[in-house]
């Protein structure tokens, strides 16, 4: 199931997309079958539907015509490339996960009656509060940055979310193009453009429109990352026109920053909450 969770990310990233074509290549007999990837994240071959990538290659392994085939590894790609680093994505979004994921609460209700409700919420206030503070924070320090500068941040924020080969890359007569980067397991080559603006100015269609023209024949993906935000009529014509561009903005940037910490750090807070044992022994007769 991890497996398919980590096809399932990159769907909604939209660096795949539902019919992606699979390709299996069992790894003694050289045979090559081709499945569809859907749009949860399993893969379709055959009238079968298999959840993770493993378990089609395993059942292809399994029943493959040439005999002496080996019922074991198989080179599972999608565009030529091997999915050699999946497992390496896969332990990047656990990670992720894992750091967003809220503590348990205790089942028997223990817990919560021993801290009154007033002290919960104003402990679960405060840390809201210190997140947005950060995340302001953190925007205005981005934005202080050199276009340069910010070059950089972009390229280490692909790194951290799991793209490899990050470089910038300065193409002349190319306005639309910053860096590439690609994951290469699955051979999908991505262009990036930043903008580092202030807040109050937006990022409109014309510049989205120069990177769509910059991917062709070149690049499978765009990534537009900018400091403030985009239009609506640059958000409407990428999904007016499927285009194969994920924009993030600002405030998308710094909340995933955070979650990666990336570009910030954790340090102990000392909070005061009442404690109402001590209030609750002089109330005794």
């Amino acid at each position: 199931m991890a497996k398919r969770i980590s096809l399932l990310n990159l769907i909604e990233a939209g660096l795949l997309e539902d019919g992606e074509k699979l390709e299996c290549r069992l790894s003694k007999s050289g045979e090559v079958y081709v499945g569809r990837l859907n749009a949860d994240g399993s893969i379709s071959y055959d009238s079968e539907r298999f959840e993770t990538p493993s378990g089609w290659g395993k059942h292809l392994a399994g029943t493959s015509r040439k005999s002496g085939s080996r019922n074991g590894w198989t080179d599972i790609s999608a565009r030529g490339k091997k999915l050699s680093a999946y497992r390496q994505l896969l332990g990047q979004t656990k990670s992720t996960k894992a750091h967003k994921q809220p503590p348990e609460s205790d089942s028997k209700g223990e817990a919560s009656s021993s801290v009154p409700e007033g002290s919960k919420t104003t402990s679960d206030t405060f840390a809201t509060e210190r997140k947005g503070n950060t995340a302001s924070d953190l925007l205005k320090r981005i934005v202080a940055l050199s276009p340069s500068g910010f070059e950089k941040l972009v390229g280490e924020f692909l790194k951290a979310k799991g793209f490899a080969k990050v470089k910038i890359t300065k193409f002349h007569h190319d306005e639309g193009i910053d860096g590439e980067c690609e994951l290469s397991f699955i051979d999908v080559k991505v262009a990036f453009q930043a903008k580092r603006y202030q807040p109050q100015k937006s990022v409109g269609i014309d510049p989205v429109q120069r990177l769509r023209g910059s991917l062709e024949g070149r690049y499978n993906r765009g990534v537009f990352v900018t400091t403030s935000n985009f239009t609506s009529s640059a958000k409407g014509w990428v999904k007016e026109v499927n285009a194969p561009i994920r924009l993030v903005d600002g405030e998308e940037l710094v909340q995933e920053m955070i979650d990666l910490n990336l570009g910030v750090k954790t340090v102990p807070v000392v909070e005061h909450q009442i404690d109402e044992s001590f209030f609750s022994r002089l109330a005794k007769e």
